[in-house]
């Protein structure tokens, strides 16, 4: 069809003019003439949430297969299923961290968050499973959540021409930094050092972050909360 207005030919489906940028109205069927033609691109349906793809339907059959396998064996010989659950949650971190951190094209320091977050959870489902299970917020988070904190750290520092996409993991990484010292004040636990050095590494990255970086924080939320 010609635009009325300017006479272009238009070839795909369209409410204004692609040059003129004058709007259709319905005069002579022009606007129910635009609308029947092709579209400029395919149309795009919304991809599921939980799509699923053979590496998930055969990681997760044999995950199954291997965490029953787990649970029997461990029953039959100790009568207790404490160290099967241990093997559960590492099969789950083994196909969380294939599916949202090696298979994810996300930014590293998302990929380095999923890590940390799939690594708690590891270590606070297999802590009963320790002779002193205070050791992992002793000596295992707060190692864990250093390393963290020093390489996005050191990542947005390389990377500093764009760091409001990083900085938001770090303030999570930071904050999740505060667990182990929480959980250890609560207990007996007579070595508290690390967690300590930990809490105090990301309250100086918070503050630092929201003194240097506020504008840049605030940005990168109303970019992915649209507010």
């Amino acid at each position: 069809m010609k635009c009325p207005h300017c006479n272009v030919e238009i070839a795909c489906r369209t409410k204004v003019c692609p040059l003129c940028h004058v709007p259709f109205n319905n005069v002579e069927g022009k606007l129910d003439e635009a609308r029947k033609l092709p579209r400029a691109f395919p149309h795009k349906g919304r991809a599921p949430m939980f799509s699923t793809t053979i590496f998930d339907k055969v990681y997760l059959a044999t995950a199954l297969y291997l965490a029953i396998l787990a649970i029997v064996v461990e029953f039959v010989l100790t009568a207790k299923v404490q160290g099967a659950f241990l093997v559960i949650a590492a099969l789950f971190y083994i196909y969380f961290s294939i599916r949202f951190t090696i298979q994810n094209y996300g930014y590293f320091s998302q990929k380095v968050l999923a890590q940390t977050l799939m690594l708690t959870l590891v270590a606070i489902i297999g802590r009963k499973v320790l002779p002193r299970p205070l050791f992992i917020y002793e000596y295992l988070l707060p190692c864990l959540y250093m390393a963290a904190m020093l390489v996005i750290s050191i990542y947005i520092l390389i990377r500093h021409k764009h760091p409001q996409k990083y900085l938001l993991n770090l303030l999570s990484i930071a904050l999740l930094g505060m667990l182990p010292i929480i959980v250890l004040r609560f207990t007996d636990s007579e070595f508290q050092l690390l967690s300590l050095l930990t809490a105090s590494l990301g309250a100086f990255i918070i503050l630092i972050t929201l003194i240097s970086s506020y504008g840049k924080i605030k940005q990168e939320l109303i970019r992915l909360f649209h507010t």
